[in-house]
């Protein structure tokens, strides 16, 4: 087995922490489906999902993000992929697009306080 000495080429700090989020398909208006995304960042996350998603197809994602928990921020996501788990879950990887000035101070005080508390438990 090969071990990679691959730097993560993000180009945004993320944070690995759940968060309580809904979503639809973008061209779908149905009943919101309730899950957790493992990971945000200004430039995307990682939602688990119910079924596989097509790269490219893009979900309408609302996020409860604990800086003000009254607050839903609600984002467009691009799929980039998503990865069976188990029988009934997807780690689906997504990109946002058209993040307003708002959405982007919400998610990037996020990861800021995140990675604050993570370095105050070292």
């Amino acid at each position: 087995m090969e071990l990679s000495n691959k730097k993560d080429e993000r180009k945004f700090t993320r944070a690995s922490k759940s968060l309580a989020v809904e979503y639809h398909e973008d061209k779908k208006h149905g009943e919101l489906i309730r899950t957790f995304m493992m990971d945000i960042s200004v430039g995307g996350g990682c939602l688990i999902t119910y079924c596989g998603y097509k790269p490219g197809q893009v979900l309408v994602v609302r996020i409860s993000i604990p800086v003000n928990p009254e607050e839903w921020v609600d984002v467009r996501g691009r799929v980039v992929e998503s990865l069976r788990k188990s029988n009934y879950k997807y780690s689906t990887r997504m990109e946002f697009v058209d993040l307003n000035h708002n959405q982007k101070n919400l998610i990037q005080e996020f990861v800021k306080r995140v990675h604050f508390v993570k370095e105050l438990k070292k």
